[in-house]
């Protein structure tokens, strides 16, 4: 069985309950104050089944006071049905409520002018011409127009057959997170919270853990209903009531969502597309404006160019006083605080986090307008090359696909291997890479080397603390893919883990550089390393050669040279250095038997690295102490 929601708008009094009735049998005015005053207040359900086919009807609010009630019922329909009072013609709200379905993204309307029963055959003509015109206004070039008269049961079918043409044809996707906007909650004697709404993604059964946002409460669902019938499983795009285990009444309320686990975050800074309503005079920004999307209503801030003109689109940042949940191309809609009425819709480009807290860095409004304009392209894969520039590096995850990139789960396997086989990304296995963000590592690494190399003749940097400095702009794996394209391209020169600029002083042919990495990694962090003639064996070269590679690396400051048979790396001579400077601090007079103990080693490696402190005026001697010489 296939299935279609239907929303049911139009002006108050225009007859949408008394239709609905008709076509379902079923009264949607159930609030004691909807029956007393004659008008819907609140969202009204109800269905039928013509065929095989069956349609959910959401009867919604034709009152200026409770538009706010009206999108929350209208955000997850198939098709618009706009009720025109034959005997009334269009009003304020019949084109609002025609531009909220325009902006929701709903193309498909069909137009019941009702009550034709107490209207002349040239106001009924008069009406439907108006109708079509006003219609084309807002983008709907291909209207049908159904005339009916509840009272004398007047194109009930033909409505119904219309809607039928209208019919969803296959059933929405189920794959993906479960997220359903939450558009009613009450109570159920003996069972307690009840919630309902139309799932947007996935599916959810009985049994099932769900994360209530924005409170993030984890409940459990008891029971699910489709239509008051109990059912072990419900999905996306049917009318679902759950029932609840875990949440209280009290934190419960219409523009709640619940989603799976864990798989979505809220936030409230984003980045739009709006578009201005054409009878809107223009929007001057900064601006506080309600904005509606989902079952969700709250105040929001606008952000953007100076002003937004009427009819135009443009790409704003929103902040929001409440945390919303929003995936990419999510409708939304503006509405002016007061006087009220709608200004603008529009949908959601991408999530940017929270508002900027102190000594952290969130994206700045322009660079932010400039990363929404990139999310319209209509090419998934130009919009997660957007992130990717943005992000630096990523892996796309499938929640990031299909609520950021718009990306269905079933299609994700084939995108991204297309976008693995495009020039677009630099890509090591899962892992998304910018190679503009390589680029700008590259200019930065060259840069950082080049001001090294001005204050000392030969300045070496050791790879990971070159990384580190580059880190708060760029993430480390494109600091390291932009510094291995400097040293292939030998624009930089890397011995063992150093790192310097390429110059004629520290260029080594391939079959030197093998060998000195090779040395380098003997003595790394060795307070015993090989001597001079045990360098010779290990690599297989002349003493000369040797010699001459290990004189390079100590004029480049890489090693130190104890002895002409010992030499250590810097980085282990410098320890040794801070290990003794501390212990000297505690006991201003050491022994070398104490030293020794100190760092380890043997009297053979002692000597020579006491005598050699003695001469760089690291200690001094005093008999067979030492003690804290001026440079230490």
């Amino acid at each position: 069985m296939t299935y279609s929601i239907v929303g049911v708008i139009g002006h108050i009094d225009h007859g949408k309950t008394s239709l609905v009735a008709a076509l379902t049998g079923q009264q949607t005015d159930t609030h004691p104050e909807e029956k007393k005053r004659g008008i819907t207040i609140d969202l009204g359900f109800a269905s039928f089944r013509h065929g095989d086919h069956q349609f959910a009807m959401v009867d919604a609010p034709g009152h200026q006071k409770y538009v706010g009630n009206l999108l929350a019922g209208v955000s997850a329909i198939d098709i618009g049905l706009l009720v025109v009072a034959s005997d009334q013609g269009i009003q304020a709200q019949t084109l609002e409520h025609a531009a909220i379905i325009q902006s929701l993204g709903v193309n498909n309307l069909v137009i019941a002018l009702s009550r034709i029963d107490l209207a002349t055959k040239e106001r009924i003509e008069q009406v439907s011409e108006e109708v079509e015109f006003f219609l084309a206004e807002y983008g709907f070039q291909q209207v049908c127009q159904v005339r009916t008269s509840v009272p004398n049961q007047l194109g009930i079918n033909d409505l119904r057959e219309q809607l039928m043409a209208f019919a969803r044809s296959a059933p929405r996707t189920a794959s993906g997170h479960f997220r359903m906007p939450i558009d009613r909650v009450f109570k159920k004697e003996g069972r307690g919270s009840v919630v309902a709404g139309t799932p947007w993604s996935g599916k959810v059964g009985v049994g099932d853990q769900l994360q209530l946002l924005p409170s993030q409460e984890t409940v459990r669902v008891r029971e699910v209903e489709v239509h008051g019938e109990s059912v072990e499983q419900s999905e996306a795009g049917f009318r679902t009531a759950l029932n609840l285990v875990g949440a209280s009444n009290n934190t419960l309320a219409r523009g709640d969502e619940l989603v799976s686990v864990h798989h979505l975050e809220p936030t409230n800074r984003f980045v739009v597309q709006l578009k201005p309503y054409s009878e809107t005079k223009p929007i001057k920004c900064p601006t506080t404006i309600q904005l509606h999307t989902a079952t969700t209503s709250c105040s929001a801030r606008l952000i953007g160019p100076k002003s937004l003109l009427p009819g135009q689109s443009a790409t704003v940042v929103v902040e929001t006083s409440r945390e919303l949940i929003t995936d990419y191309s999510q409708p939304l809609l503006v509405r002016q605080p007061y006087p009220v009425g709608s200004l603008a819709g529009g949908f959601f480009l991408a999530t940017l986090g929270p508002k900027r807290a102190q000594g952290t860095r969130t994206l700045p409004t322009r660079e932010a307008i400039e990363f929404g304009e990139k999310l319209c392209d209509e090419d998934p894969q130009k919009r997660l090359m957007a992130w990717v520039d943005r992000e630096g590096a990523m892996i796309p995850t499938q929640i990031f696909l299909q609520s950021q990139i718009g990306v269905e789960l079933s299609a994700q396997s084939e995108f991204l291997q297309n976008c693995r086989d495009s020039k677009f990304f630099i890509c090591q296995q899962d892992l998304f890479v910018s190679p503009k963000q390589v680029a700008v590592a590259e200019r930065m690494i060259l840069s950082y080397l080049e001001r090294l190399t001005g204050q000392k003749d030969s300045a070496w940097i050791h790879e990971d603390a070159l990384i580190k400095n580059l880190t708060a702009r760029i993430k480390p794996v494109v600091a390291s893919l932009g510094l291995n394209n400097l040293i292939n391209c030998k624009s930089a020169v890397k011995l063992n883990r150093l790192i310097a600029l390429a110059s004629d002083t520290n260029l080594l042919s391939k079959k030197q550089k093998a060998a000195m990495d090779r040395m380098l990694n003997s003595l790394k962090n060795s307070r015993t390393p090989p001597s001079t003639k045990e360098l010779t064996v290990e690599t297989g070269l002349s003493t000369e050669a040797v010699q001459s590679l290990l004189r390079f690396a100590s004029e480049q400051g890489v090693i130190v040279e104890i002895s002409p048979q010992l030499h250590y790396d810097a980085d282990t001579i410098e320890s040794m250095l801070l290990e003794l400077r501390t212990s000297l601090s505690q006991k201003s007079r050491l022994s070398v038997a104490e030293i020794r103990d100190l760092w380890q080693v043997t009297r053979k490696y002692a000597i020579p690295l006491l005598q050699y402190c003695d001469q760089q005026k690291y200690t001094v001697r005093d008999t067979d102490h030492r003690t804290s010489g001026p440079n230490l």
